[in-house]
């Protein structure tokens, strides 16, 4: 009978930072249920780039904004899911990829649909992306990726991109996959450099 991994006992000590930004995705959903929709306008990307400059900190926090159970419980497991298996070798790499697919793709669906957006699912994405690059340059699944969840969630984004299941973050989805792709490239072509020189 196929299940998906559960995080272990150890996982708040071993992964602090993938519990950290677990943690921050909660906040909002909790005010949003609790005091309504309008108590979190501050997380949400600002209307102009005027606005922008006033609160530079508003292109990174809509990736902490959910609006229903099913959205920030799942995009907080497949967070840890790929989240947890990086920061096992790299702190470092999993923040750098964070940040970047973050602030990459708020703000490309920002461009294409204006502010009112939300969701860790660009990063999931470039999680995602960047570890079955690694495991295919490197050709080993020292990861050990479950096949059936990367193929759904790959198999989600033209889905999602036809409009008929609602509307998502098509732009922060491909922004993040390509951010993953870029960095898991990045890492070795380096590693590559330093092993020849």
């Amino acid at each position: 009978m196929y299940s998906l991994p559960i995080p272990r006992a150890d996982s708040l000590r071993a992964h602090p930072f993938v519990w950290l930004v677990a943690l921050l995705s909660t906040i909002p959903f909790i005010t949003i249920v609790s005091t309504g929709l309008e108590n979190v306008a501050g997380w949400f990307a600002p209307q102009s780039l005027n606005d922008l400059w006033l609160s530079p900190w508003r292109i990174l926090t809509p990736t902490f904004v959910h609006y229903t159970v099913g959205h920030v419980f799942t995009n907080i497991y497949i967070w840890w899911y790929f989240g947890a298996k990086i920061e096992e070798r790299s702190r470092l790499e999993l923040v750098v990829l964070f940040l970047l697919a973050a602030l990459a793709g708020n703000i490309a669906q920002w461009y294409f649909s204006g502010p009112h957006f939300g969701g860790l699912s660009g990063v999931t994405y470039a999680l995602l992306s960047y570890c079955w690059c690694i495991t295919f340059f490197y050709k080993t699944n020292i990861l050990n990726l479950d096949r059936a969840l990367s193929i759904l969630l790959l198999a989600f984004l033209p889905l999602s991109a036809t409009g008929l299941f609602g509307k998502f973050s098509d732009a922060a989805h491909f922004t993040g996959l390509l951010c993953g792709a870029i960095l898991a490239v990045g890492k070795y072509t380096l590693s590559n450099y330093t092993q020849r020189t």
